[in-house]
């Protein structure tokens, strides 16, 4: 509700008006424009990357992952490891990645392939690489991986800008042989990634395993009050409809105690989004909103993703007022509109919270951009939530 004000100033009669529903002041506020946190308790675990945000930058969270590929960044010409064919050749790389150390070109009919061993049945794996015509043409590829359930052959153009290319499938196994093959023109390839976990691939890693990122905000209880209170952020995920996960994406956490098991937890909630398989229409492909109160009452809430877009803003946030058994609420709100709600609930009240996390949790990530990320120690109305999307 706005009402006019009417007030007489020396240069005669302003009008201006005043939001009767402003915004509270939010007891946690990071903004993301840096890999460093402005909240003296919170900290970033392992960023991978930060970049143009929703507003100013937003940092890149990731699950913890893996390149299994031997000799990622393409170091030798005469690899032991990589098998090239039909006129593929390498060539050192001069760009401006400091990671990588050579590339390999491809010409019509040109073939990369390597070996990866030690899979495991029935996961999902995804076989990812950059590519770039060559002077500035364009090109066309295959790329596959053998050992998974159903061939996953595909066929891209690469336009005269690059792109990163990907296939992935659900693993029989064993061992795998990924190949790359240029069907037409001439192309470079570098940064090739095989990795576990979902049917999108994550930023590149060079070597080694990389730690699951996160945004934590902990210390000594009580951090907030949190008998009511909303949460606010953008992401902008790698994933979306049709994307598939083998485990949770964390959207957001706040707990009492983060070592409990959830399903003993007081004063917990929790938002996440499984991708297990689009074919369900269930919470197992769904944004889940999970609250247990200071007495274990539990209450879980779900809005499909089957219409969710990937690699795009959007911006989410949950309002709750769980003062008042029977007349406890929470609503969870996707780019401004109210998907899934719950009234008239059993829950009574939250015990200090000692722990707050976006992404990192529990096992689960966030695998997407962050930012603008508030919470509040108040319930906000849909008029609120709003205003904290322009």
């Amino acid at each position: 509700m706005k009402k006019t004000i009417n007030l007489l100033l020396a240069g005669g009669l302003t009008s201006f008006l005043l939001n009767a529903a402003e915004l509270p002041k939010p007891v946690f506020y990071e903004n993301m424009d840096t890999l460093k946190t402005e909240t003296g308790d919170a900290a970033l675990n392992t960023p991978s990357k930060l970049d143009a945000g929703k507003t100013g930058d937003a940092v890149l969270l990731e699950r913890r992952t893996e390149n299994l590929f031997a000799e990622a960044t393409l170091p030798a010409k005469d690899s032991k490891v990589w098998i090239l064919l039909t006129g593929a050749a390498w060539e050192s790389y001069d760009g401006d990645e400091k990671e990588i150390e050579g590339q390999v070109v491809l010409p019509a009919g040109g073939i990369v392939r390597q070996r990866v061993e030690g899979l495991k049945e029935g996961k999902l794996y995804c076989f990812s690489t950059h590519l770039y015509p060559v002077k500035g043409g364009s090109g066309k590829v295959s790329m596959e991986w053998s050992g998974s359930e159903e061939s996953n052959a595909r066929e891209f153009e690469v336009p005269k800008e690059g792109k990163r290319c990907w296939v992935w499938g659900r693993c029989l196994g064993g061992s795998a042989v990924a190949t790359l093959k240029c069907v037409a023109g001439k192309v470079k390839m570098d940064r090739p990634q095989f990795e576990r976990g979902s049917t999108f691939p994550t930023s590149f890693v060079a070597k080694g395993p990389r730690g699951v990122s996160g945004l934590i905000w902990k210390g000594a209880a009580p951090l907030f009050n949190a008998n009511q209170g909303a949460v606010s952020f953008w992401i902008k995920p790698l994933w979306g409809a049709g994307e598939m996960s083998d485990d949770g994406q964390s959207l957001f956490a706040i707990r009492k105690d983060p070592e409990e098991n959830w399903k003993t937890a007081h004063s917990a909630i929790t938002l996440g989004a499984w991708l297990l398989d689009p074919k369900h229409q269930d919470w197992q492909y769904a944004l889940t909103l999970m609250i247990n109160d200071k007495n274990v009452v539990q209450h879980q809430l779900s809005a499909p993703l089957h219409d969710f877009k990937g690699e795009t803003w959007h911006h989410v946030a949950v309002s709750w007022d769980l003062s008042q058994k029977g007349k406890s609420w929470v609503a969870l709100y996707v780019d401004g509109e109210e998907t899934t709600r719950a009234d008239q609930l059993a829950l009574e009240g939250m015990d200090g919270i000692s722990h707050v996390a976006f992404g990192r949790h529990l096992g689960g990530y966030l695998d997407g951009w962050l930012d603008e990320v508030r919470i509040f120690d108040r319930a906000l109305d849909k008029n609120a939530i709003a205003e904290l999307r322009k």
